[in-house]
């Protein structure tokens, strides 16, 4: 159970990453001044800082993204999966943690 816990976590990690770099590439584009009120994030201070939550996650997470890219459709579609693989990747991390500490 717990090589399955971790295996989803890393795959979801690895998923998120990937979402999170087109979105970043159409959020530059169609969006720049958005982008750098996000201190123009990138997805290697992400994955070498090792944060779990980009500066803009709560915009994600909560689908704000919805009105303010709303005239962005690239960006915002992005955006939208990102929203599922953000979910996926916090599913997977509570996941991987209640299996160490329940089942270990």
């Amino acid at each position: 159970m717990l090589p399955t816990a971790f295996t989803f976590a890393i795959f979801t990690y690895v998923v998120f990453v990937a979402v999170a770099n087109e979105f970043l590439k159409a959020a530059k584009k169609e969006a720049p001044h958005l982008f750098a009120s996000w201190g123009s994030p990138t997805i290697g201070r992400f994955v070498w800082n090792r944060q779990l939550f980009f500066p803009f996650s709560h915009f994600v997470l909560f689908a704000h993204y919805r009105d303010e890219l709303a005239n962005y459709s690239l960006a915002r579609r992005w955006a939208s999966w990102l929203r599922v693989a953000h979910w996926l990747q916090l599913f997977g991390f509570v996941a991987f943690v209640s299996v160490s500490i329940f089942i270990g």
